[in-house]
């Protein structure tokens, strides 16, 4: 009896590590402070760059990216093949909603681009608000850029971006 369990027991245990062996993590094509957004890490905060404070959070299902009180200085995501750089990185379509104050700031003191961004989406970029949404963005080049349209809505969103 106790050698059946055993047996049982190992091949329970087994199965699981199968399990947990062949998942899949899925990668966006979205950069936060430089960090990449995953079906692993959704959500990136301060312990996973110590210079954020508040969150922003993805939601793959309606591409939202939703800043709760969030607050960056720093270098982003250096943009491959070119000569750009964002601290929000979008290589297609990307939603932004505001919650609260946040703020973005590219500190290129260090040159490592030659046109930064604080926020660049390669497709359309929409702007909402959750009640008095702010968002400030500053940036050497270009505060807020899409090769398709922009569009903000909200009675009370306000943005503002410098370059």
């Amino acid at each position: 009896m106790k050698k059946l369990l055993s047996i049982l027991i190992a091949i329970a245990l087994m199965a699981t590590m199968s399990v947990t062996a062949f998942a899949v993590e899925t990668t966006y094509d979205l950069w936060v402070a430089g960090v990449q957004v995953t079906s692993n890490n959704l959500e990136i905060n301060s312990a996973d760059n110590g210079a954020i404070t508040g969150s922003a959070k993805y939601d793959p299902a309606t591409n939202t990216l939703t800043l709760n009180n969030f607050s960056y200085t720093g270098e982003g995501y250096a943009i491959p093949d070119t000569e750009s750089g964002a601290i929000i990185y979008s290589n297609g379509n990307l939603n932004l909603k505001l919650t609260g104050t946040s703020s973005i700031t590219y500190d290129n003191s260090a040159e490592t681009v030659v046109y930064p961004a604080g926020l660049f989406v390669e497709g359309d970029l929409t702007v909402t608000d959750d009640s008095d949404g702010s968002l400030t963005v500053t940036a050497g080049d270009t505060g807020i850029s899409a090769l398709g349209n922009i569009t903000i809505s909200g009675v009370n969103t306000v943005v503002e971006a410098t370059g």
